[in-house]
């Protein structure tokens, strides 16, 4: 009989790579496929190589074919289709795209994973024969390696002691933080001192990119900025021009509000890991270089010394000590004093109430019994302006608007602005995405009722006409300046944080590159000033040309007048 002919078989051996190769249960000593590392892990426009080769104690012909299938999308592996002969290795080289494995970083929640990690296939063919093994590849979007060699911003270096992490917003963890001047602006001195830090933020603690609070052990003079004890590092992760923030503050500057946080862009460091692009700024609080009103303690419980200082924020998170909800849905919570006396506490709740009722009373518009004996209306017409003008999503009296009042001072005033990452079009879930849509006027509780005062509304279209010219129309060119000195800070921080072309939460738009991102904040604020411009120049407000809004909700909960549906974060 015929002997029967003993055909070839293939095992695949993988020395590990995050692309792990396992054998494929066939016989030995056959085909073997080796693979120069255990891992391969990608970041959004790099490229990374691992070497096979095949062996076999058989002639082989023209080789076995090697592939690799079930790449993610926008990771792609060159050569994509090779014969190896036996004893032949090849360089395989796998590269990433700016928007690698996009399907996976979809963008739509503040905790979505910086990471995927994909299951593909690594496969050696000859003849009729076919062996394949597991191929793991991880798409990273952030690379902590990565150390800057060119920095013209100044340096911030923080060391927490033994290297103790920083895990919430509530502890506070020791350590000491330095500052260099950069070589943008010689004239800022040096820092060196121990402070204590943590966590800051709502949806942008559950970010990749963490902000920080710092608390000095005394009060200094930060790179020219107001002396302080408290700042805040802004991440400014989700705001991919990395100056929305900046932006709004100097809109409020130039505004006139009574007080607005002073900041400068820096580069961090924690302990000896560079952490990118940040925004050092002043901490909303009272103090003679920051909300300069009395700062009151716990036995200012009666009389005149009861009546403030006030520090209050409307914020639907209501993780203050003391926190209440206004009869009309607008959520507060009390800043400072903190911790608050009861006689405190009462006292400020019962104004607040007695302000709004005067908001929503036959008489709102009386200088005597209706809003204006309540409310400072220089600081309601320039939060609200520059507000609107920025399209801020959280100002629709969802979270960081801010309220205060004085001691022997009737008056509620609007302010410091604050927190505008989520704002100028930088949205994908709310109709301000859009720059032709009234915002706050119309989703914001107070202002939706004040709009129904046509000397209010008449108001706001004087003021916007008395700025628009030399404060608004400039705005573009200020991004712009803004742009230029934030080059080299920006290439350092796309290379930390490799998400140009990818969309984190709540970008609406991916411009793949850092010039696209500002184009599109700077064409989104040009066309809402034009807009604006078009409905205050026919001396239509929020509340349109003639009728009343309907309806006094707060834009947190959805239940203001405006179009669109409200989702809360």
């Amino acid at each position: 009989m015929k002997a029967i002919p003993q055909l070839p078989h293939f095992k695949l051996v993988g020395a590990p790579v995050l692309l792990f190769l396992f054998g494929c249960g066939v016989q030995a000593n056959q085909v073997t496929l080796t693979s120069s590392s255990s891992s391969l892990t990608l970041t959004p426009g790099s490229s990374q190589t691992i070497t096979v080769q095949v062996s076999s104690p058989m002639d082989m012909g023209d080789g076995a074919a090697i592939t690799v299938t079930g790449l993610p999308s926008g990771v792609t592996v060159s050569p994509s289709s090779i014969k190896l002969k036996r004893g032949a290795s090849e360089t395989l080289t796998f590269s990433a795209a700016l928007n690698a494995a996009a399907g996976s970083f979809p963008g739509t929640d503040a905790a979505n994973p910086d990471f995927v990690t994909t299951t593909a296939a690594i496969s050696a063919s000859f003849g009729p024969w076919t062996s394949s093994s597991p191929l793991n590849l991880t798409v990273f979007l952030e690379n902590p390696s990565f150390v800057p060699t060119t920095m013209n911003l100044p340096v911030i270096r923080m060391t927490t002691q033994n290297g103790a992490p920083i895990l919430n917003k509530t502890d506070y963890v020791d350590g000491n933080i330095s500052i260099t001047p950069g070589t943008v602006d010689p004239a800022d001195s040096p820092y060196n001192g121990t402070m204590e830090a943590h966590l800051h933020g709502n949806s942008t603690l559950l970010m990749p990119k963490k902000p920080y609070k710092v608390k000095l052990d005394s009060k200094a003079p930060l790179l020219g900025m107001p002396s302080n004890k408290n700042w805040i590092l802004l991440a400014n992760y989700d705001d991919k021009a990395l100056m929305r923030n900046y932006v709004a503050l100097e809109l409020s500057q130039r505004l006139g509000m009574p007080w607005t946080p002073s900041s400068v862009f820096v580069e961090l460091f924690l302990n000896g890991q560079y952490e990118g692009n940040y925004e050092l700024t002043q901490e909303v609080d009272i103090g003679k270089t920051q909300v300069n009103i009395t700062e009151m303690d716990d036995t200012d419980n009666s009389g005149k010394a009861l009546t403030g200082g006030y520090l209050l924020e409307i914020d639907a998170h209501q993780d203050e000590d003391f926190v209440f909800t206004t009869a009309h849905g607008v959520p507060f919570g009390l800043q400072d004093p903190d911790p608050a006396t009861s006689e405190q506490s009462s006292y400020i709740q019962n104004y607040v109430q007695q302000a709004e009722n005067a908001f929503y009373s036959s008489t709102f518009t009386d200088s005597t019994t209706g809003w204006p004996a309540y409310f400072d209306e220089n600081t309601l017409i320039n939060w609200y302006l520059t507000n609107e003008i920025m399209g801020n999503n959280d100002a629709a009296f969802y979270s960081s608007d801010y309220v205060y009042k004085d001691k022997n001072n009737p008056l509620l005033y609007m302010g410091p602005v604050w927190d505008f990452d989520v704002s100028s079009g930088n949205v994908n879930y709310n109709v301000i995405v859009n720059p032709d849509v009234w915002w706050i006027g119309t989703e914001a509780a107070w202002y939706s009722r004040l709009f129904q005062d046509p000397n209010f509304t008449s108001a706001v279209i004087a003021r916007w006409k008395a700025v628009k010219a030399s404060q608004l129309d400039t705005l573009p060119a200020f991004i712009d300046q803004t742009a230029a000195h934030l080059n080299q800070s920006q290439q350092n921080n796309f290379q930390r944080w490799p998400i140009l072309g990818e969309a984190v939460w709540p970008n609406s738009e991916v411009a793949g590159s850092y010039q696209g991102e500002v184009n599109f904040l700077k064409s989104w604020v040009t066309q809402r000033i034009a807009w604006m411009d078009s409905q205050f120049s026919q001396g239509i407000g929020p509340s349109g040309p003639g009728g009343p809004v309907v309806g006094s909700g707060g834009g947190g909960s959805g239940s203001g007048s405006g179009s669109g549906t409200v989702v809360q974060h």
